[in-house]
């Protein structure tokens, strides 16, 4: 009952990441012959993420911030489609100009350690921040004083803009990921979003695909129109 009832900080898929933490426990207790039945534990049901922030809704939202590291990090992440740790613990070193890539260092997976370009002015931004900052060789772009030196979130000043932007509470800020990597699959292939987005999972990239539904009746009917000329010309 405790187990089923207990909350857990960041929703059910925080939930889960722990009940499955406590499932191995249980197994190792059950291993040390502690105890003779493991307890069934049952995962919570997490929705897919489905929303995704357009560049007009990231404009609204940018709007609404003032000037200054969490604007620049919100912008970057949307131009980018990093995950916001990821864009909140940049570093320069890892940032070629010449080509415009970041080399994202390290994440949560090894597709994490990838190259990212610096799109839809995000360039722009760390090139400004750049002379800012002195033109460094090295360091955090979003530095800050905490114990890892860069800020820690952006959440705060995101949620004020959003709600100044009178938009809704169900744009949070990592759909700005995914509205920037469900831009850029429209352009590429598969292959090439799992790459940007730092992705090992199939499923989650295809989830970026959207169905191209453009002028859809006007391709329907020359398909058919096609077939039907194609039977007519064998009979």
């Amino acid at each position: 009952d405790d187990i089923g009832t207990a909350v857990f900080p960041g929703g059910n898929y925080n939930a889960n990441k722990g009940l499955r933490t406590l499932q191995s426990l249980f197994k190792r207790v059950r291993i040390a012959k502690l105890i003779s039945v493991i307890p069934g534990i049952r995962m919570r049901k997490v929705d897919g993420r489905s929303l995704a922030m357009t560049r007009d809704q990231a404009d609204l939202i940018a709007a609404k911030m003032p000037a200054g590291d969490a604007k620049d990090c919100f912008l970057t992440l949307r131009g980018t489609g990093m995950r916001p740790a990821e864009a909140i613990a940049m570093e320069w070193q890892f940032l070629t100009w010449e080509t415009g890539i970041y080399q994202n260092p390290t994440g949560k997976t090894k597709s994490a350690r990838r190259a990212v370009p610096l799109l839809n002015g995000s360039a722009e931004i760390l090139k400004r921040r750049h002379i800012e900052q002195g033109l460094p060789a090295r360091g955090w772009i979003f530095p800050a004083e905490s114990k890892t030196g860069h800020r820690a979130t952006i959440t705060k000043a995101f949620k004020k803009a959003r709600e100044a932007a009178n938009l809704p509470e169900e744009l949070v800020i990592y759909t700005a990921r995914r509205g920037a990597l469900t831009d850029l699959a429209a352009v590429l292939t598969i292959a090439e979003t799992m790459m940007i987005g730092g992705h090992t999972d199939v499923k989650t990239a295809i989830s970026y695909q959207a169905p191209k539904t453009l002028n859809l009746q006007e391709k329907l009917d020359a398909h058919l129109a096609e077939q039907r000329a194609a039977t007519e010309r064998i009979m």
